[in-house]
């Protein structure tokens, strides 16, 4: 599976970074993953070069920050990738090995950020034909829309964290409103609390506010002649 990242605008009218598998097109998150590169182009029947006697290989896995699992591989039991892979599996808890783009990768069945692998080689992965390195491993990806910009039904517009992966559980940040006397304001919640913004006041003046209200500091206003004019009043 390869992982795409889309800008998307759901049925409320919100804007929001969706994780997409790019196989399916449908919404996804990833486990986490580390792949042994063995050169690229190896398939299920390709010999994995182990030597085809008792001869016992050997690695551990750590799945999701667990204790370290041994995996012992008799050579002869794993001469092609195909029988490399299941020995592997059997030897490997809360993740899957598999051939990705001609290489070994060993993915966690657990999806989010807190999926990991991490493999340390003994002799088994550095003895197979090609090898060149392990990876460095990839941490996973949530399956939940995690930031976006969105409008509320009042029309503010906000940046938001997702809670759940749905449309319409989010947990509100920063953004920027406006409120029902015009002024754009600076919110750090669905609640209206205001900490500052722009406004324009009775004498059409565009002010700053340095809280909710009507506490006008400094601003700029256009003069009868046009001109601009920088004010400081409350």
């Amino acid at each position: 599976m390869s992982l795409i990242v889309r800008l998307n605008v759901d049925n409320a009218g919100e804007v929001q970074t969706t994780f997409l598998d790019d196989d399916t097109g449908v919404d996804a998150g990833l486990g986490g993953y580390q792949v042994v590169d063995v050169g690229g182009a190896k398939a299920g029947g390709t010999a994995t070069g182990l030597a085809n006697d008792a001869t016992v290989y050997t690695a551990t896995v750590s799945v999701n920050g667990g204790t370290a699992e041994d995996i012992d591989i008799t050579g002869s039991a794993a001469q092609t990738y195909t029988a490399l892979i299941s020995a592997l599996d059997t030897d490997t808890t809360g993740a899957t090995w598999a051939i990705n783009s001609g290489n070994l990768r060993c993915t966690s069945a657990l999806i989010g950020v807190t999926s990991t692998i991490s493999i340390v080689d003994t002799d088994l992965f550095s003895t197979l034909t090609d090898f060149v390195a392990i990876d460095t491993a990839i941490f996973g990806i949530d399956t939940q829309k995690k930031s976006g910009v969105a409008f509320t039904a009042a029309g503010n517009l906000y940046t938001c964290d997702w809670v759940d992966g749905g449309n319409y559980t989010y947990a509100w940040h920063n953004g920027l409103r406006i409120r029902s006397d015009g002024a754009v304001c600076t919110d750090t919640g669905a609640a209206d609390a205001t900490l500052g913004g722009i406004g324009v006041n009775s004498d059409g003046e565009m002010m700053v506010e340095e809280a909710a209200g009507v506490v006008f500091f400094n601003g700029i206003s256009a003069l009868a002649d046009s001109s601009l004019s920088v004010s400081d009043e409350a």
